[in-house]
């Protein structure tokens, strides 16, 4: 599809994957490992204020993240600004980013469409449990990424919870993880146990390749009584945890930081669908698909509620933040009108999607050590090259031919589990498949 064509997004969810953030697509597998391990361009986010009448607001509950993570100082000055002293931040600034971790240190996961563009109505605490779900279930969708499995049913180790059914998901989460307050372990436990009792819309794509909009619960919980160690089970069954981690309707990075340090569930919802977008840089939904994504289609009759306590919260939060290097994006929005209508319900709303500064200017001085170091290690850890013969092949990867190194890789792993039974030494045939391709790619024969 050509990227200067417009695309709304409204019912038809599924079309999501035509604008290029599918799992076919270099915003995909072939760069979230190496950008989440060079720590290059990671982001994260505090808290706003909460919506005019509390709407998306949520206790004040930490995350470990939150615990662990000093103060930041302010920045120093620039060139520009010599002689002057640096600019001392409001009150609201430093509340802001009183917890958060600065763009370059934050870490990305793996998260599938499926996911982003689920409807639901969680609290901003529920969305922090459901994003620490899909960071325990990482190792899975590395493996359905690379094509290593192609049923979540084979992997064993996703039964680690106490409450072992058949197939699906099993998961403790430990109230400790959160770094709650122990005055604040009730609420945190209904938060938890609620999340079996909200209905949800999970975008869902059938074998037949049929799309659906799936509604149904997400999990079981089962809370342990007379424990020290408080905890819940959460137990999802195999179809809703196929459909949870499928990476069939595509999948994006997403700065978890940001999610677990936000307190306004729209803040963490608008941030969850702009971050799928941010190398595209704009998306359009239709106005009737943006409320239901956000499940305030019956909230909120009048449009100008839904910017007072949904859009203008949000964007005023990721918006600072982004400015103050804590944040790896923000958002300015239109309305758009179809005809010669300029007000009221709009039609749709465009969402433009812009970098923070701290990630350009990262992104500008780009360090190819880390992803260079993670290359070696997938060759030795998937294909058994000998570390020296590992580290000969990353010195040539390079900023412009990581994405096209990476889906070699991926296409050369999928090759060998259909043909490796043919090839007598898989190591040999690797080095030179690479070679080959280094060599192709110094010619200018490789697009990147």
């Amino acid at each position: 599809m050509d990227d200067n064509n417009e695309l709304v997004f409204g019912d038809e969810f599924t079309e999501i994957a035509s604008r290029g953030v599918s799992a076919d697509n270099g915003a995909s597998a072939a760069g979230f490992a190496f950008t989440a391990a060079a720590g290059g361009s990671t982001l994260t986010a505090v808290a706003e204020e909460a919506p005019l009448d509390g709407d998306g607001a949520e206790e004040n509950f930490l995350t470990m993240e939150e615990a662990k993570t000093k103060k930041t100082k302010a920045k120093k000055p620039t060139a520009r600004a010599r002689g002057k002293a640096p600019k001392k931040l409001t009150k609201k600034q430093r509340e802001l980013i009183a917890n958060a971790l600065p763009v370059n240190e934050q870490t990305f996961i793996i998260t599938p469409l499926a996911f982003t563009y689920m409807s639901q109505d969680y609290s901003a605490m529920q969305n922090k449990v459901v994003t620490f779900m899909l960071e325990k279930l990482q190792d899975v969708l590395h493996n359905l990424i690379s094509r290593k499995i192609t049923d979540i049913t084979k992997l064993s180790h996703i039964q680690e919870g106490d409450i072992q059914n058949d197939h699906g998901v099993s998961l403790n989460l430990y109230f400790k993880d959160f770094a709650v307050n122990k005055n604040h372990y009730p609420e945190l436990r209904n938060a938890l146990t609620a999340l079996a009792t909200i209905p949800v819309q999970i975008p869902y794509k059938s074998s037949e390749g049929r799309k659906y909009k799936r509604v149904t619960n997400l999990c079981d919980v089962y809370i342990p009584e007379d424990v020290h160690n408080p905890y819940v089970n959460i137990h999802m069954d195999e179809d809703i945890a196929k459909a949870f981690i499928s990476v069939e309707l595509g999948y994006h990075l997403l700065g978890k930081d940001t999610v677990y340090n936000t307190r306004n569930k729209y803040t963490q919802r608008i941030f969850l669908l702009i971050s799928a977008w941010l190398d595209k840089g704009t998306v359009t939904f239709s106005t009737e698909y943006f409320r239901q994504i956000l499940n305030i289609d019956k909230k909120y009759k009048a449009f100008r509620h839904v910017i007072q306590r949904v859009l203008q919260p949000a964007h005023d939060e990721l918006k600072e933040l982004a400015q103050l290097g804590y944040c790896n994006c923000y958002f300015e929005y239109e309305k758009i009108y179809n005809g010669t209508r300029h007000t009221g319900e709009p039609d749709s709303i465009k969402f433009l999607i812009y970098k923070s500064p701290k990630l350009v200017q990262s992104e500008n001085s780009y360090d190819e050590t880390g992803q260079r170091d993670y290359f070696a290690d997938m060759l030795v850890s998937h294909f058994k090259l000998q570390r020296s013969k590992a580290q000969e092949l990353s010195k040539f990867l390079t900023k412009a031919n990581y994405t096209a190194t990476m889906g070699k890789l991926m296409s050369l792993e999928a090759y060998l589990k259909k043909q490796g039974a043919e090839i007598k030494d898989v190591p040999s045939y690797v080095v030179k498949s690479f070679e080959n391709f280094f060599r192709e790619d110094a010619r200018g024969n490789v697009q990147n």
